[in-house]
């Protein structure tokens, strides 16, 4: 007597592999990027690596050079096949916020294309007193330059904040060597010239405000952000 013995050839499906982030539709993709790259408060970007700390005015020793940025870029790596992604949209949803005209320079010079929201804090006078050149300029007159030279020709910022930080006060306009000469007529001159430059701006959703003193009226800083607002 023999046993019938049956079997079952039929293949058993293997279990659904879990979604990936490169499965998810392209809409979804975004999102969650967007979560993990978007900074909740501004971004402060310092000078990029190997930079000098305070431009020619650094220690020849070198020990002013910066060893690491302090944008965290960690994420980006998280897929190489998303990085360009990734890296579109870290700049473009996240605010960068300046009160060195210099790492303004430094950091938008190379980014300009992708930012599309600044907070700019405008101290006034100079930097460095005392042991700087004569060649030294005033912040305002830095910040005139990146205005008109830089970004001016942005035109797709999505947001721009402007604070004017002690702009009233003589008092943080210290005197450099060289410049004893110089008089309330010239400060003034230079404040004017960069709310001037400003008007060169462009954004959808601007906010002028001041700090510590008043150097513009309320309706002149809300007619400054009407002006930065029109198309150009």
């Amino acid at each position: 007597m023999t046993d019938n013995i049956t079997t079952d050839n039929t293949a058993t499906d293997p279990p659904p592999s879990p979604p990936t982030l490169l499965t998810l539709p392209s809409s979804l993709q975004d999102h969650i990027l967007s979560t993990v790259l978007t900074s909740p408060t501004s971004i402060r970007p310092l000078y990029r690596t190997g930079a000098l700390l305070h431009g020619p005015w650094s220690s020849p020793t070198g020990t002013d050079v910066i060893a690491l940025s302090n944008i965290p870029l960690s994420p980006l790596l998280i897929c190489k096949s998303l990085s360009a992604r990734s890296l579109r949209i870290f700049y473009s949803s996240n605010t960068f916020a300046f009160s060195s005209p210099t790492a303004a320079w430094d950091f938008l010079s190379r980014h300009l294309l992708q930012v599309h929201h600044l907070d700019l804090t405008l101290f006034s006078g100079y930097l460095y007193t005392g042991t700087c050149p004569t060649m030294e300029q005033p912040q305002e007159r830095q910040w005139l330059q990146l205005f008109t030279s830089l970004l001016r020709h942005k035109r797709d910022l999505q947001s721009l904040v402007v604070t004017l930080h002690r702009w009233t006060s003589l008092q943080v306009y210290p005197l450099p060597r060289g410049q004893e000469g110089m008089d309330t007529e010239y400060v003034q001159q230079q404040r004017m010239n960069c709310v001037e430059a400003m008007k060169l701006l462009s954004a959808r959703r601007v906010s002028v405000r001041e700090q510590g003193a008043r150097f513009m009226s309320v309706k002149q800083r809300h007619d400054l952000a009407l002006l930065i607002q029109q198309r150009k």
